[in-house]
């Protein structure tokens, strides 16, 4: 993350910045063995609030942390939220998605998960990031904005998965597919 390695804030050489990456990875491990054996018993839509707050977590820390350990905290949280959104939200597509129709909708559906991790940041964060520099923004503080809007944005989401999830449809849905 450039964020980190910016001479106003962390500047963290490449060996810690792979540390830290490294972090994340690591409890995507512990993570996924976590909820392959105890997910199963778990309701998806929990598991992918779960996933949610842990990636708010994520931002909050990003954007609050006056101290490297908490990034290498931010990260575990990281790691937990991919792994959690990711298992929650193939159970929830496979329980919404007619058999018929799987492969279709499964193959679309991948690719709209997929792009979605890099158009927030080509879309969102880079250009308010670079307009905030523009604007005479150190780039400490630019980068710290875009973690407050990524908060805000994830903010909402939840707030739909929420409603949706207090749905009784969605509920019956979830509920048959299990």
């Amino acid at each position: 993350s450039q964020y980190l390695v910016l001479d106003t804030g962390f500047a963290v050489s490449s060996a810690t910045l792979s540390t830290i990456i490294n972090m994340l990875s690591l409890s995507m491990v512990v993570a996924g063995f976590a909820v392959g054996r105890w997910g199963k018993n778990a309701r998806s839509d929990v598991l992918l609030i779960a996933g949610t707050l842990a990636a708010m977590v994520v931002l909050l820390l990003f954007e609050a942390s006056r101290s490297l350990g908490w990034i290498y905290v931010a990260g575990i949280f990281g790691g937990v939220s991919e792994v959690l959104i990711a298992a929650a939200s193939y159970s929830i597509v496979s329980s919404l998605i007619p058999p018929e129709r799987r492969a279709t909708l499964f193959g679309l559906f991948n690719a709209t998960l997929f792009l979605s991790w890099g158009g927030s940041a080509t879309l969102i964060a880079g250009p308010l990031v670079d307009s905030l520099v523009r604007a005479g923004r150190s780039e400490l503080v630019a980068y710290r904005a875009s973690y407050i809007v990524g908060l805000a944005i994830t903010g909402a989401g939840l707030v739909m998965l929420l409603a949706q999830v207090r749905t009784a449809a969605f509920r019956k849905r979830l509920s048959s597919a299990s």
